[in-house]
């Protein structure tokens, strides 16, 4: 784990937020250990990763990835347990799961997942929601969030706050 929790659960409580959205690579990957395919190749086409981060001690922090990013994400340098995807369904088939590799389980159950939503933005106000963290201050990593999407979830939370949080 790169981040200083108590650091981070410091500014949480100085700020009074419910939580963070790590949205940047560098953030998501402070945060999660996850290194993003799609946000580092499709840097300017709106593939978004999300970690959120919930204040409450009582809610674990959760990945939001799209599908592409399942391998990726299945890897063991990846320390949050939370992991979810967004975007279109998937049904991976595979005949005889006990032949793939524990990293290869991993990816095939987190593909055959319910998404969290179509959209990224959709995916990530119902994951706020179910962190409780929708009626609250959320500290936002705003550089990574095209302005269009960041707008549908500002609609998407009406009871939220969310203020811009990158640095």
């Amino acid at each position: 784990m790169l981040y200083n929790k108590d650091r981070l659960i410091a500014l949480m409580d100085k700020f009074d937020l419910a939580g963070v959205v790590a949205a940047t690579p560098e953030n998501v990957y402070y945060l999660s250990g996850h290194a993003s395919w799609s946000q580092n190749g499709y840097r300017y086409g709106g593939s978004q990763v999300y970690v959120v981060y919930p204040r409450d001690p009582k809610q674990k922090p959760a990945l939001l990835i799209p599908g592409g990013d399942v391998g990726y994400a299945s890897l063991d340098a990846v320390w949050v347990e939370e992991k979810y995807i967004y975007g279109r369904p998937r049904n991976p088939h595979i005949a005889d799961m006990s032949k793939l590799s524990a990293v290869e389980q991993r990816t095939v159950k987190l593909a055959a997942s319910d998404s969290k939503g179509l959209t990224p933005e959709k995916a990530l106000a119902q994951l706020i929601e179910e962190k409780g963290m929708a009626n609250g201050r959320i500290g936002m990593d705003h550089f990574a969030i095209p302005i269009t999407i960041y707008e549908r979830i500002r609609a998407g939370l009406p009871r939220a706050t969310l203020l811009p949080a990158s640095m």
